[in-house]
């Protein structure tokens, strides 16, 4: 079975290879973005959270770790939608030469990485409980 840390590893060993060209850096792009949230995606899943399905969940992560009162879990949700907006412009912006390079490749490898790392130590006592205390009271506030 796939995980985020192999879609990391993918967009590690893409956005290595000098003169791959733009494809490759934007794909290591785009693979760094996915791997990332699939391992947000494990971790609240893991936290016994239901996470929707579709579109909609590449937003509803990262405002919940936003919003559920870790720093840690915080920090990894807006590292997240940084990552996403890349991500989109990886793949759908092609006019944009922004995520076409070496540099910016390594540069969404290493912000994945730092999530994962982020959401490692979230899972930690007593933060691994009060994110899911606070995911539960975010969600309530919102509606949802």
């Amino acid at each position: 079975m796939i995980t985020g840390d192999d879609y990391i590893s993918l967009a590690a060993n893409l956005a290595a290879k000098r003169g791959a060209g733009e494809a490759s850096y934007r794909s290591a792009v785009s693979r760094a973005y996915y791997g990332a949230f699939h391992l947000a995606r494990k971790f609240l899943s893991d936290l016994g959270l239901g996470v929707p399905q579709g579109a909609g969940s590449h937003g509803w992560i990262p405002q919940v770790l936003i919003g559920c009162g870790c720093q840690e879990a915080a920090d990894a949700g807006r590292l997240l939608q940084d990552l996403h907006a890349e991500r989109i412009v990886a793949d759908y912006r092609w006019e944009k030469p922004a995520t076409g390079n070496q540099n910016d490749a390594k540069t969404s490898v290493e912000t994945a990485h730092e999530i994962g790392a982020l959401l490692v130590a979230c899972t930690a006592p007593p933060r691994k409980s009060i994110i899911k205390t606070g995911v539960a009271s975010y969600l309530r506030k919102r509606g949802g």
